[in-house]
Parts: structure tokens; sequence; C-alpha cells
């Protein structure tokens, strides 16, 4: 499968930078072709990082104006997956309308935040949580939510010996017997900044009184100059310009700090501090434990589920106005409280023990193998890169909403999926009453089953004929999904003779209701076999009620049933397609009357009622053989009346 990576650029040292850099090549090794649509650090044009194509962002923030442009390139017209590594709101819903999309995104409040509800509102994407916190509130809203935590390298992020410890130190500044507090983490937002730096200053600030020895050391920008807060007022104005240090800010800028730095900086470190207003992930916290150390967080969103050793700081709550939802204030007194408990049990072995076996669970190989293997199992079939299939035990399943008390597969805008809810609701009422009790029904063009598996409720046996494999495919499923065992598929195209035929899909829309077949160059080169319904279903011994939506085969398909007409003198249901041009629209009434039916027109309200789909209901003659002279003249009133 061909899978698009949305996010920031995997040379970009932000935590999201570094997941891609984890996820490509193991992408890469299981067998897909990934490319990345790098939103910041690729700029001026296509690049390559680590031998993937790397795009280059677009005009609009996070690039929302080129990832559909990006995608259909790299896919070259055929299946593909679009998987967006970002905050949900920053997106623009309409990005990637009509390809695969999938969002890893996280939830950092207790609530989903106003702008996130309204992308999940509009956009047609997969969410997939990267936390059980985020899955829990994503599946709140009423959301189909698949899970996949963050990875870790903890070949890079490991605990150092004492020498590595002093040497670090020492690189850094920090006299060797200080008790060391680290923060990793961005200088973002002001109202509030989400990262609580100020809280922390002012807990480390009380701290420091109680234990002169104790330094801080900030892996951060100290300006505003992302949009954060000037971090050296604060120090400044707490006293503790002495006590607090910070990693050159030219490298930081620059992205010259590797993820070995970073793991110095931890790893030489007592405790981590992170008791953020809000975490989606946290991965800082899980890469610190990695190395031996344990971490003070916030008892809030995403923390307390990565929190293997160390202490969870209390919070109160905090209404964020622009989220419409409820954030976090850690308590500075808790901070404090926690910084003296970590100074109390400063370099426990067991306690740093405890952190590392915690943190391998988030090794990167072992998260792929445990979460990404089985969704791409599933993402595959999302994408239709491979056809659906009936789910194994313990398999993760497709997406599904319900709707008539049974559930329907729905992969989004690349899939004619929604035509199995919503669509033509008007017409229950007339296969109703058409079709009576423990009936046989026919659905020629049952497509993924909306009809089929309805009437399959009333009929004593259903016969769903489909053409198109993809979409016979999700028939099955939807079968097996809903425990129907009333319906049989047939895979073939109904026509008037037995031959191999083409697919064409005018929509270019992965299973498409559009899908026609058209007659092949010579039967060797047909890619789906058509043969009469007279010969595949000669065995049936009753039929009540054909329904036959073809995309324009309708005058094949009733030439190649007229001795199973005659045989059970079912009623029909024909969806009319002359008005797309396929054929005349006085050629299907006279078809239909050469069979020795009455018929009427039935028009059923579509798209909030501002469309017609017409039908054309029909039932034998009640008054049986009549000669070529009646029959030209109910004809004749038929047209009169219409």
């Amino acid at each position: 499968m061909k899978i698009l990576i949305h996010s920031n650029s995997p040379a970009n040292g932000t935590g999201y930078g570094q997941q891609v850099a984890q996820l490509a090549p193991r992408l890469i090794a299981a067998g897909h072709e990934v490319a990345i649509s790098a939103m910041t650090g690729a700029n001026g044009g296509p690049s390559e990082w680590d031998g993937i194509l790397c795009y280059p962002p677009g005009m609009q923030p996070f690039s929302s104006d080129v990832i559909g442009f990006h995608a259909r390139h790299f896919f070259g017209g055929g299946p593909g997956l679009v998987l967006i590594l970002y905050d949900a709101w920053c997106m623009d819903p309409a990005a990637t309308a009509g390809l695969a999309t999938a969002i890893w995104t996280p939830v950092h409040s207790k609530g989903l935040s106003a702008g996130d509800r309204a992308f999940f509102s509009m956009a047609q994407v997969l969410p997939i949580a990267m936390s059980r916190h985020g899955e829990r509130v994503l599946s709140g809203t009423g959301l189909d939510v698949r899970y996949a935590p963050h990875g870790i390298d903890c070949t890079t992020f490991r605990p150092l010996d004492q020498g590595q410890r002093d040497a670090v130190r020492e690189a850094l500044n920090i006299p060797l017997d200080a008790f060391l507090v680290t923060m990793v983490a961005a200088n973002k937002g002001k109202a509030p900044n989400r990262k609580a730096f100020a809280e922390s200053l002012q807990a480390f600030a009380k701290f420091r009184k109680r234990h002169p020895e104790a330094r801080l050391f900030l892996h951060t920008l100290m300006s505003r100059a992302h949009g954060g807060i000037a971090l050296v007022k604060i120090i400044q104005q707490l006293g503790l310009t002495d006590a607090v240090h910070f990693s050159e800010q030219y490298p930081l800028v620059s992205g010259l700090f590797g993820a070995d730095y970073v793991a110095g900086v931890m790893g030489a470190s007592d405790v981590f501090l992170n008791p953020s207003m809000g975490e989606g992930f946290g991965l800082p916290s899980v890469e610190a434990q990695a190395c031996g150390i344990p971490v003070i967080t916030g008892d809030n969103s995403a923390q307390p589920e990565l929190f293997g050793a160390g202490w969870l700081t209390e919070c109160q709550p905090y209404w964020e106005d622009d989220d419409e939802t409820w954030w976090a204030t850690p308590l500075v007194k808790a901070i404090s409280s926690n910084l003296s408990k970590a100074h109390q049990h400063a370099r426990d072995p067991g306690l740093r023990v405890k952190a590392r076996e915690f943190a391998e669970r988030f090794d990167a190989d072992l998260v792929f193998a445990e979460y990404w293997k089985p969704l791409l199992d599933m993402l595959e079939q999302y994408a239709g890169a491979r056809q659906v299939t009936i789910p194994r035990p313990g398999e993760i399943p497709l997406p599904v909403r319900e709707a008539d008390g049974l559930k329907w597969i729905q992969r989004g805008g690349h899939t004619d999926d929604w035509i199995a809810i919503d669509h033509e609701d008007n017409l229950a009422p007339v296969l109703d009453e058409m079709l009576p009790e423990d009936g046989v029904f026919v659905d020629v063009g049952a497509h993924v089953g909306r009809w089929s598996l309805r009437l399959a409720r009333k009929a004593s046996r259903v016969v769903a004929v489909e053409a198109n494999p993809s979409t016979a495919a999700v028939l099955r499923a939807h079968l097996n999904l809903n425990q129907v065992a009333n319906v049989g598929v047939m895979q073939l195209a109904a026509w008037d003779e037995e031959t191999r035929m083409n697919l064409r899909d005018p929509k270019g829309v992965l299973n498409s209701g559009s899908t026609q077949v058209v007659e092949a160059e010579d039967e060797d080169h047909g890619d789906t076999w058509a043969a009469p319904l007279d010969t595949v279903l000669a065995g049936e011994s009753r039929i009540d009620l054909v329904k036959i939506d073809v995309e324009g085969a309708d005058l094949h398909v009733l030439a190649g049933m007229a001795g199973l007409i005659e045989k059970h003198r079912p009623k029909l249901l024909i969806e009319r397609h002359d008005i797309y041009g396929y054929y005349e629209y006085d050629d299907l009434k006279a078809a239909v009357e050469a069979l020795g039916y009455l018929w009427r027109e039935v028009n059923i309200l579509i798209g909030g009622g501002n469309a017609l789909a017409p039908y054309l209901a029909a039932e034998p003659d009640p008054a049986g053989e009549y000669d070529i002279i009646e029959r030209q003249r109910r004809r004749d009133r038929q047209r009169g009346a219409a």
C-alpha cells in the first residue's frame, strides 16, 4: 500500500517529526511504499530523508492547501492512504476529500475541543488515538476510533552509568553533586502556556529554598520567539537566575541537537518534570523513564497512563475558552511536594529499574508489531489497497455505523459505502409493498447490500447479484457482520448471454454505485463473468420480486431473464437509466410490456427532496393472455396517462 504521512519533517527535532522518523522506515520494512508530506522542515521543493521522498510545505499553515495534491501525485491514480500525524483542529476538513485518510491525533483536554469537534463533524477520516485517554474521549463523541501509541528508541534513550552522567553534567556546566531537575518541552502558547512553565518554576523556587543545591535544566526556547512566554523574566522575578540552565539556543533553533543530546540531558537528571495542563501523549515523559529517570507529571489527560515510576501532581480544572473544554492546572504546592519526594528518593536504583521497565513497553519495534501491523491490515482494506475481508477473531475491524438495526462498513468519501445509509430511503415502503411475507427477493445490482440485508428480515430468501468484486466483498462482510444467513451472493454481471465483460467506473470511486459493465474486446480480456439470470437462477422454485439497478444494462438483464419471468411472474422494480442516455425510455417500457407486464412510474425524492430517482414498477397483467391488438391498446392508454 502507498502511504503518505502528513506531519512535521523527520529531520525536525519535534516530537511529531521524530515519530515520523520512527514510523516511516518500519512501514517500508513491512512492505509499504511511503512518502512524507512535510508541513515543516522541508521547504523549497521535493527532497529526500533516509531515501524517502519528502514533499515540501504549502503556503497555508499546516499545509492543508497541498496535502491532497501531494497524495494524488504520489498515489498516481491508484489506492493509497493519507496518514495525518497532527492535531485535528489544525487541519482543513476538506483537504483530503475523496482520499482514504486516517488522522493519528492527540486529545489533551478532558473533553474534545471545539476545533476538534468541528473537524470531525465535517471530515471523513478515521481517527487513530495516540493515548487511551484520547480513545475514550473520541469514542465518547460517537466516533469509531482505533488506537496506536507513540514509540520510542530504547537504544538511544537508555540509562547512563555514573561516568556518563558526570560527563554530561560537566558539558552542561551542572555541578556533579546537584539535585538536577529537567524539563524538555515546547515553549508555545500564552493563554495558557500548556506546559505549565510558570507553575513549574514557581514550585521549583519553593523547593529550592529547602534544597539550595538543586538545579533546573530547561531544554526549550528562552524567549517568546515561537509564541511562548518570556521564561527569563519569570526566572529573574523568582530569583532563580543562578539555578536555572538552558540548552544553547542556536543549535536548538537550528535543529542541530539530536536525540542523543536529549537522551543525555534526561539521563543525567535526578527527576524529569512535566506537569502539563494537558497531554495528548507526553512523549518526553516516556523517554525520560527509558533513561531510568522517574517523572513528575500531571494527574490529567493522557499523563497517568504514561506514568510508570515517579509522582502524579494534583490539578484543578481550568476552563480553556477557545477550546470550549476543560484543561487542568497543576497545583504549585503539589509540584513542590513531589519535588521533595523525588529528592528523598534521589538515584533510588529500584525506582530507576521500574522506570526503565515501564518505558520498554513503548519500544518502537514492539509498538509497531503490537499495534501498527494489525492496524495496517485493516487500513489496507480501508484504503482499497486490498478487498474487504471477514475479520478473524482478534483482528481490527473496519469502522462501522448502525442504521435500521444493522451495521454498515463506512470507510469515507473515497468509497461509496455511504449508499448503505440514508440513500433513497423513500424506496423502502415501495419494496415492502411489493414483496410478500416470506417471499423470495432477487436483488440485481445489490451493491453493498442496502436492500438485500433490509429485506432479508421479511423474505424467506434473498439472492444478491453483484458484478463488482470489491463491492461484493463488502456485501459478504455485511452479511457476516450482521449474521444474516438467508442471503446468497452471486458475483457476476447479469446480461443476456454468457460472456466476459469489463467493469467501468465513471466516478473513479472505490466500490462505486455507478459501476457499469461494458463489452470487452474478446472473452479472453474481460475482467468479470456475465450470464443470463435464466441460466444462473434456473433452479429457483420461487421468485416474488426482482429489483434491477444495473447502471444502464437494464434491457440486457430483462432479456436474459425472460424465462424466469415467464415461469415465476415476479413483480419488477427497475431503476431507470434512460435519464443518463444509456437507452431510450420507450425501449424500456416496450420491453416490460413485451413480457406481459403493466407498469407505473415511481419517483423517489432524494437529496433532501431536491431531486428525483426515477423507477419503473411492473406487475404481471392480470388479464393473462391477450392478442397483439389489445396489447397495443393498453400500451397506448398507459402512454397517454404518462
